[in-house]
């Protein structure tokens, strides 16, 4: 083998181990891609089980009760818990944006965030509490958020969600059919 030839072939080899070390980066690229928005999904997915444990603890449970039944007005307390929720609720909204518009975030994560959102936004208390906050966020934030979360959603009508669960378990033991 000349020299000529060895070089020839050592630059055939260089060149095939350029073009591995490029599918295998692809590949590497790829995975990384793949693991990043499962931990995007995941952070979403933790975010929206702490939101809903708030109300989990007796007071804000008895807060949620309230808003749902379209009770009277809140006390000062109350209005402050819901002030908080609400706030929490919102930038959980505009972070899922943020996330979906990059990419980050598919389009069943960001409607599974927005779900939520929105069936608590129709609430007239959370709703009312949401104009007391525009001060705190942007225009363009209050105007994309009212997109998505208020002006698509009508006024939920007062709900007993205690008589409605009594119902639909009574109606679950008259279906069934004991076993022997």
């Amino acid at each position: 083998m000349t020299l000529e030839q060895l070089s020839s072939a050592s630059q055939i080899v260089a060149a095939i181990g350029v073009i591995a070390s490029l599918v295998y980066l692809a590949l590497q690229v790829r995975q990384s891609e793949i693991s990043q928005r499962a931990l995007v999904l995941q952070a979403r997915t933790d975010r929206g089980i702490t939101l809903s444990l708030c109300f989990s603890e007796p007071y804000m449970g008895e807060l949620l009760a309230k808003i749902v039944r379209g009770e009277g007005d809140l006390d000062a307390g109350q209005q402050a818990a819901l002030l908080g929720y609400v706030r929490s609720l919102a930038l959980n909204v505009l972070d899922a944006r943020a996330q979906n518009q990059t990419g980050l975030l598919n389009d069943a994560g960001f409607e599974r965030a927005l779900a939520g959102a929105r069936w608590f936004f129709s609430m007239p208390h959370a709703r009312a509490t949401w104009r007391l906050l525009h001060n705190q966020f942007t225009a363009a934030d209050v105007a994309g958020l009212n997109q998505l979360l208020v002006d698509p959603v009508p006024l939920a009508t007062p709900v007993d969600q205690v008589a409605i669960g009594k119902a639909i378990r009574a109606e679950l033991l008259s279906a069934s059919v004991p076993t022997p």
